[in-house]
């Protein structure tokens, strides 16, 4: 009984002691304090800090709430108002990250930095005129190199071309007089007002047709735009129809030309237009994107979904003669083919001749252009996609006993070459040996 009676006493004085303390705590905080002393808090310095260790870290909202209890302390702080403004851009609130830096630039001073900041975020919400309006007013003697900078990229420079308006007896090949540095090409033919939704110009253009009208203007990263300049061209090359030798050509022509099966003419202003075909086995043609990672074999070739077997038919196609400008031409499978029309094609960048059975290439002697090419090394070599180069031959193919596989070799392949334009770099990208077969290059044009 004694020792429970003890155990009593213990647990009484010790619920006694808790509210003591917790009384005198109470007592502490509300008299203590209102007598003048303070829980400590945090400095402008301390949420400062905070806020740039957040935003390196990535936790762009937790350092918006440090920038605002910073700027909260105070309103006319530039460094808290800078990077407020900086973390709401980066977290996609334009709107207050422009209050906070028009905040900054009204404390007067060096406002270069907010001027630069704010004019961006201004850009982002595509108010482009007042954006530039703003830069222009304040780079007024200036010497700030970030603000001239800017001010220099709100002004592009309108596109200049190769060749004035005018009359021509000829097919063209239109280019730019020089890049517009910064900025895009964009252009159409029908008169309208080209955007970025036009199409780019990229590298350059044939002028074919009897009557063009050509208007184009650059425009930037930024959206700013140059003065739109317009071309007229008058093609004056007598207009010819040129009639497929049959229905399998038809319809490769009218693939490759207007990606359709048929049912139009073809006139040779069309056929001047053509910058790459490929025939691959019964004639059909298809394009470098469509064959991007296609595997060809001794007799076959997939693609994707596409897949093609057997031997095309067509030996002389006639329309190679209406064609200047063809740059890429990739024959496959075609048995009979005569090299000799490719004469004519003195613009050819690339050529691909696979598994045609062709063991005289002396007729592309023309083609001076042109420099052999095979699409892999020696064996061995330690870089298989590079050519071995000679003074004569460039070409070293060879099939091994595997026959559905190409690769390098020293003598040449009587069915397998390939040629690349003198100049241009002759390890392309994307070849690359494969156990099943020959891959061509990746289109990385677009």
């Amino acid at each position: 009984m004694n020792v429970i009676r003890a155990n009593r006493f213990a647990v009484f004085f010790t619920i006694l002691g808790l509210g003591a303390l917790a009384l005198g705590g109470a007592y502490y905080v509300t008299n203590l304090k209102g007598a003048g002393a303070e829980m400590p808090r945090k400095t402008l310095d301390d949420y400062l800090r905070d806020g740039e260790k957040y935003f390196e870290r990535g936790e762009y909202q937790e350092a918006v709430i440090s920038y605002e209890r910073a700027a909260g302390l105070q309103e006319d702080n530039r460094e808290a108002l800078m990077g407020l403004g900086e973390a709401l851009a980066v977290t996609q609130d334009l709107e207050k990250a422009e209050e906070s830096y028009r905040k900054a630039m009204d404390l007067g001073g060096d406002t270069s930095a907010a001027c630069v900041e704010l004019a961006r975020v201004m850009i982002s919400q595509g108010k482009l005129s007042e954006a530039k309006e703003l830069v222009e007013r304040e780079s007024a003697g200036s010497q700030d190199e970030r603000l001239l900078d800017l001010k220099r990229q709100m002004t592009v420079e309108a596109p200049a071309f190769s060749l004035p308006s005018g009359s021509y007896d000829s097919y063209q090949l239109l280019t730019l007089a020089e890049p517009v540095k910064g900025a895009v090409v964009y252009y159409t033919l029908d008169g309208t007002e080209p955007g970025a939704d036009s199409e780019a110009f990229r590298g350059d253009l044939v002028l074919a047709d009897p009557e063009i009208t050509l208007t184009a203007r650059a425009i930037n990263a930024m959206g700013y735009q140059s003065d739109t300049v317009t071309m007229n061209y008058q093609i004056t090359v007598p207009v010819t129809e040129y009639v497929p030798q049959d229905s399998r050509e038809g319809e490769m022509l009218h693939r490759a030309l207007f990606n359709s099966s048929g049912g139009r003419p073809i006139y040779s202003y069309d056929l001047a237009k053509l910058r790459e075909l490929c025939i691959v086995g019964t004639g059909y043609s298809y394009t470098q994107t469509e064959l991007q990672g296609a595997v060809f074999t001794e007799n076959k070739w997939k693609s994707g979904n596409r897949s093609g077997a057997g031997t095309g038919s067509i030996r002389a196609p006639g329309f190679l003669g209406f064609c200047p400008f063809l740059k890429t031409l990739n024959i496959a499978f075609q048995s009979n083919f005569d090299i000799s029309v490719l004469a004519g094609c003195t613009q050819l960048e690339e050529l691909s001749l696979i598994n045609d059975g062709i063991t005289d290439i002396s007729a592309l002697s023309s083609l001076t252009g042109l420099r052999h090419h095979s699409s892999f090394g020696a064996e061995g070599t330690e870089d298989p996609g590079c050519v071995r180069q000679s003074a004569d031959r460039c070409f070293h193919m060879r099939r091994t006993a595997r026959t559905d596989r190409i690769v390098g070799a020293a003598e040449p392949d009587p069915g397998s070459f390939f040629y690349r334009q003198a100049g241009r770099p002759p390890c392309p990208d994307g070849r690359r040996e494969s156990g099943d077969g020959v891959r061509p290059p990746e289109d990385k044009s677009k």
